[in-house]
């Protein structure tokens, strides 16, 4: 198991608004963290629609991740 911390702003599934795999931000917000060795997630909309994908993977459809309030 490796914890990952990635800027939020680094184009990679972990950070996208489609990817619905176990994460969170981090308390300043400037970061999302996930544990690399149990995650993964499904694309919604992306061209991965509907597939299991891995934090790290990355592709052109990226949107930055927003978290509800």
């Amino acid at each position: 198991m490796a914890f990952v911390k990635l800027a939020t702003s680094t184009q990679k599934c972990a950070t996208c608004d489609r990817w619905s795999g176990s994460r969170q931000r981090s308390a300043d917000g400037s970061q999302v963290e996930f544990d690399d060795g149990e995650t993964n997630g499904i694309c919604a909309g992306g061209p991965w629609d509907g597939n299991v994908r891995h934090p790290l993977t990355r592709c052109g459809r990226w949107i930055i991740w927003v978290v509800p309030q």
